[in-house]
């Protein structure tokens, strides 16, 4: 696995799993993780950004939602592709 370098807004944020990670460019990602929080695990979706490519990642806004609010944020999405077509 890739050393993804992540640095949280907050130091009870640990990572469990990298899903996804859509890289904008060198500087800038969409993340897609799993990550536990407080003691509760979470699905972390949010922009990343770093100075150079050598500096490591710096969490910017996005969401932590639990499964539930993953599984409402997915139909809504669902819905709003389907009305694009």
């Amino acid at each position: 696995m890739e050393n993804y370098d992540l640095n949280f807004t907050s130091e009870s944020i640990k990572l469990l799993e990298v899903v996804e990670d859509r890289r904008i460019s060198n500087t800038q990602s969409i993340k897609t993780l799993l990550i536990e929080k407080d003691g509760k695990d979470y699905i972390a979706l949010n922009k990343w950004w770093r100075k150079s490519v050598r500096d490591p990642w710096i969490e910017g806004k996005g969401f932590h939602m639990e499964q539930a609010e993953a599984e409402d944020l997915l139909k809504a999405m669902k819905k709003a592709i389907l009305m694009l077509k």
